[in-house]
């Protein structure tokens, strides 16, 4: 199984913020735990399983024992089977991914025969249940197993990418937030609320208005999540028509334009994320030729091209990706010669290198990465980044 784990998959798991302190939560925790793991499809989980085992193997831990899950029946039946087998000493990996019509009816049936069997599991098991399941999975379990739910629960909603993670998309002060502690979407649309009918605030409306849609995003809440983003993206682009100018204004639009993007893409609305991605690109080139010298520009612009290059790879269109990747590879390293010390440039230039994806561009990317370190300049992400990116180097070598 190990040997099969995709590199780009892996090396993108790797960058993902939640599952740092998933690990973390293994390196800590003791006794009984629940940890609920959100994946977009099949495929995510079990790149997230495989790459755990081998975390587990790492460090000489017991390793993952699996329950297997062929259908919704036998997940409704899970607390019955957690309840007739022995113990196993390493963490219980339940996964249960699959169309939400079929599944949804049995994962609440599940939820429910767990509440009412916790006090038997807690007692009979002292490792972590890690139950893996779609975005909507947290709410059902929350609303129908809320004695469960209290158990030392940890959630970790992993939106895997088959990329490394882009470049920060601005330094505005909706950007400037820490996104990486995943914004709770409830607490900024109270605190929007009482803005709707003051429109001197409706700026700072918007900023709580996309932090709220970034949260919903990030939590599954896809419906919640557009209807919150297209309310910002209104207000964005009333502003920019009442001053259509306004430097700042605009670059608020671009970002509206771009969460909407990333949303329908994950979606798999592929057309409509491509005009929202353009749009985006449309502004940030507008602005990088008003101020070509301003580098929160060029990094705008260098995200736009990131996000459209994804976006045609993803839709079969290599050359027209490698174009806006070769876009962006160029404004890192224009960023880098201007500032060759920035270690938020330096890793900029390691991702537009991924993306590229040659073995020149691998091997230039693992030599910047491998000086970062000796400078003691890589975060504990970042060096997770060297072991991937020499394993993609080694299959770009085979091909």
């Amino acid at each position: 199984m190990h040997s099969a784990l995709n590199s780009e998959d892996r090396l993108a798991l790797l960058a993902v913020p939640e599952w740092g302190k998933l690990l973390r939560h293994f390196e800590l925790g003791e006794g009984f735990a629940l940890v609920v793991l959100l994946v977009p499809d099949t495929a995510v989980s079990r790149t997230c399983q495989a790459e755990l085992d081998l975390w587990l193997l790492a460090r000489q831990r017991p390793r993952l024992a699996l329950v297997p899950v062929e259908s919704p029946e036998s997940l409704e039946q899970l607390p019955e089977q957690l309840l007739s087998v022995v113990p196993p000493s390493g963490p219980v990996w339940v996964s249960a991914v699959g169309p939400r019509d079929v599944y949804e009816p049995a994962w609440q049936r599940c939820a429910v025969k767990l509440n009412r069997t916790r006090d038997a599991i807690v007692s009979r098991y002292s490792t972590t249940l890690i139950l893996v399941g779609p975005p909507w999975m947290r709410e059902i379990l929350r609303d129908n197993a809320p004695d469960f739910w209290s158990i030392r629960a940890f959630v970790a909603d992993i939106s895997l990418r088959r990329t490394l993670p882009a470049t920060p998309e601005n330094n505005n002060p909706v950007a400037q937030t820490n996104f990486e502690d995943s914004p709770d979407p409830d607490f900024a649309l109270a605190q929007a609320a009482p803005l709707r009918n003051r429109p001197e605030l409706h700026r700072e409306l918007s900023r709580l208005l996309d932090r709220a849609g970034r949260g919903l995003m990030q939590r599954g809440r896809s419906k919640e999540a557009e209807e919150v983003l297209r309310e910002a993206l209104d207000i964005r682009e009333r502003l920019v028509r009442q001053e259509p100018e306004r430097a700042d204004y605009l670059r608020d639009l671009s970002v509206s334009y771009e969460r909407l993007g990333d949303l329908m893409s994950g979606l798999g609305a592929g057309e409509e994320a491509r005009q929202f991605f353009q749009k985006a690109l449309d502004i940030r080139e507008r602005l990088v030729r008003q101020e070509p010298e301003r580098a929160d520009y060029l990094r705008d612009l260098s995200v736009s091209y990131n996000k459209m290059g994804d976006l045609m790879r993803g839709l079969g269109a290599g050359e027209e990706a490698r174009q806006f990747f070769q876009k962006a590879l160029d404004i890192a390293e224009r960023l880098v010669r201007q500032e060759p010390e920035r270690a938020d440039y330096l890793s900029d230039l390691v991702v537009s290198l991924h993306r590229i994806g040659s073995a020149d561009a691998l091997r230039r990317a693992i030599t910047i990465l491998r000086s970062m370190e000796s400078e003691h300049k890589l975060t504990h992400a970042q060096a997770d980044w060297i072991p991937a990116l020499e394993q993609a180097l080694a299959s770009a070598g085979q091909d």
